[in-house]
C-alpha cells in the first residue's frame, strides 16, 4: 500500500495567463500536462485547462499550438464553461523534430481564427527532444536549521515520508540533500557552512523551511508528487566513490542524448545519512541527509558543449575530517552513520534539474559501483571511543569481523552473526584500545575485507 504524507500548501505547477473575450467571459489557460523531455519521433500529449472567471461562455473556439514560433496545428473545441468552472483540452502531437532545445506556444482564438488578445493569451514553455530517454531520479533539496521551530515541525512528517520512499537508498524513489542554515536566532547550527550558504543564494532562499523538487519550490510531498517528478529525461547519470584512507575519490559520468546550447552544472554533495545533535533549540535532535561538503564547492562543475551521445566525466577528491563540527567547517560528525554521495545536473538559469544519482557505499578501487557485490566502510577514521562498520550485503550472509594490530595479533576476538541482505551498521567499542593503527577484517560469504582503522585518543 502506498503511503501518503500531505502537508502545508498543495503542490501546483501551472503556467497561466488570462484573456478577456468579446462576450465578457474571462478565460484563463493553464498547462495541465506536457513533458519537459520528449523522445524523438514519439507522440506526446499537450493537456491544457481553460477556466472562466467571467460570464458563462458557450461557443466554439480554437486551441492553436506552435513549435519554435511555427504553427503546427490547431484543435477546434466547443467551450461550455460556467463562471469559475474549467474545461480540459487534450492534444496529441508527433514530435518528429531535431534532438535539441525547442519552444512550445499555445494560444486561443475565436471561430474566425483571430487572436482574442495578442498581449495576454499565450502560454509558453521550453522542452527538449532526445534521441532516447531514460527514467529520471528526482532530487529534493531542503533548507532547514536546528534553531528553527517550523523546520522541526515540518521534518516530523517530512523525514518519515522520505524514509517511506527509501530516499538515498538502492531502489529508492528519490535523492535528497539538506542544507543547515544559520538562522533564526541564535543561529548557531554547527552544520552551517559556505556550501549550504551558496545553495541558499542560488535559490534566493530568505526563510525556512524551504524545499525544492527538481529545482522547483515545493511545499507538499506525497506519492503522487514524487511520481509526477519521476518522468523521462535526456541525461543518464552514474556516480560512485571509493575510499583511499580518509580521502573520498568521486567520479560522475553524465551522458547526454540531446544537444544543447549554453552550459549546465554538475553538482556533487557529500551528505551524512544521519547524525545526532542535541544542542539545537527545537525538539529535533537527529538529522538526515545533511550536506557536509560539495565537490569542489557549491558552484559545481561547468559542462560546456553538450552534444548528443557524449559522456562528460568529472573526478573529484576530498579528505574527510571526522568530529569537531563547527560553523563553516566541512567536518563529518563523529556520531555519523556514514555518508552518501549525491550528484545532479542542473540548468543554472532556469534551476531545472535534469537528472540525479547517488552512491551510498564505496566501490572497489577504480571500478564503477557494482550493486551485486558486498561493500564495506569504516567511520569515523580516526576513531576515539568507538567506530562503526557500514556493511552492504547483496544477500543473506554469515558475517564475522576481527580486530588485529599491525603485527597480526588478535586484539578483539571474532564476532560472528547472520545478517540479511541490505545495509548494516555494526558498532565496535575502542574503550580498551591504546592509540595506534589496527586492522579490521570482515568476512561475508566468500569475500574478505580488510580496512585500516586509526585509534586517536
Amino acid at each position: 500500500m502506498k503511503k501518503y504524507y500531505a502537508f502545508l500548501l498543495p503542490f501546483v505547477c501551472l503556467i497561466s495567463f488570462q484573456t478577456k473575450a468579446q462576450n465578457s467571459s474571462e478565460l484563463q489557460l493553464s498547462m495541465v500536462e506536457f513533458p519537459k523531455t520528449i523522445k524523438q519521433n514519439s507522440i506526446a500529449k499537450i493537456i491544457v485547462s481553460i477556466s472562466n472567471a467571467g460570464k458563462e461562455v458557450n461557443k466554439d473556439m480554437i486551441v492553436n499550438y506552435a513549435i519554435d514560433e511555427i504553427k503546427i496545428g490547431e484543435q477546434k473545441v466547443h467551450l461550455n464553461i460556467a463562471n469559475l468552472k474549467s474545461q480540459v483540452v487534450e492534444i496529441s502531437n508527433p514530435f518528429n523534430i531535431s534532438n535539441t532545445e525547442h519552444h512550445l506556444k499555445v494560444w486561443l482564438s475565436d471561430e474566425l481564427n483571430s487572436d482574442l488578445s495578442k498581449s495576454n493569451n499565450v502560454l509558453k514553455t521550453d522542452f527538449l527532444v532526445s534521441r532516447v530517454t531514460v527514467p529520471q531520479l528526482p532530487l529534493i533539496e531542503e533548507f532547514t536549521s536546528s534553531t528553527c521551530g517550523p523546520c522541526a515541525s515540518f521534518n516530523i512528517t517530512f523525514d518519515p515520508f522520505l524514509a517511506s520512499i527509501n530516499a538515498n537508498e538502492n531502489n529508492g524513489q528519490t535523492a535528497v540533500v539538506k542544507y543547515q542554515m544559520n538562522w533564526p536566532p541564535p543561529g548557531d547550527d554547527p552544520s552551517f557552512n559556505a556550501d549550504g550558504n551558496g545553495r541558499k543564494s542560488s535559490y534566493s532562499v530568505n526563510s525556512i523551511p524551504k524545499s525544492y523538487l527538481n529545482g522547483v519550490l515545493t511545499s507538499t510531498f506525497n506519492q503522487s508528487v514524487i511520481d509526477a517528478a519521476s518522468g523521462q529525461t535526456a541525461f543518464a547519470l552514474t556516480t560512485y566513490f571509493y575510499l583511499s584512507g580518509d580521502t573520498v575519490k568521486a567520479t560522475s559520468n553524465a551522458t547526454s542524448y540531446t544537444t544543447m546550447s549554453g552550459s549546465l552544472r554538475l553538482h556533487l554533495a557529500l551528505t551524512e545519512d544521519f547524525y545526532s545533535y542535541t544542542g539545537g533549540t527545537t525538539s529535533q535532535n537527529t538529522f538526515h541527509f545533511v550536506a557536509r561538503k560539495m565537490l569542489p564547492n557549491y558552484v559545481g562543475t561547468v559542462i560546456n558543449n553538450i552534444h548528443e551521445d557524449t559522456t562528460y566525466t568529472t573526478n573529484r577528491s576530498y579528505k574527510v575530517t571526522y568530529g569537531n563540527v563547527t560553523q563553516n567547517s566541512f567536518n563529518i560528525w563523529s556520531t555519523s552513520a556514514g555518508f552518501t554521495l549525491v550528484s545532479w545536473i542542473q540548468n543554472t538559469s532556469t534551476k531545472e534539474i535534469y537528472q540525479a544519482a547517488f552512491a551510498n557505499a564505496p566501490s572497489a578501487l577504480t571500478i564503477a559501483e557494482n550493486t551485486t557485490q558486498n561493500s564495506l566502510e569504516l567511520f569515523p577514521n580516526p576513531a576515539n571511543e568507538s567506530f562503526t562498520i557500514k556493511l552492504l550485503l547483496n544477500k543473506s550472509s554469515e558475517v564475522s569481523y576481527t580486530l588485529t594490530d599491525i603485527t597480526g595479533k588478535i586484539i578483539q576476538q571474532p564476532i560472528v552473526q547472520e545478517l540479511p541482505a541490505g545495509k548494516h551498521l555494526l558498532q565496535s567499542s575502542t574503550a580498551t584500545l591504546l592509540p595506534g593503527i589496527y586492522i579490521c577484517k570482515v568476512v561475508a560469504n566468500d569475500q574478505i575485507f580488510t580496512e585500516r582503522i586509526v585509534i586517536a585518543k
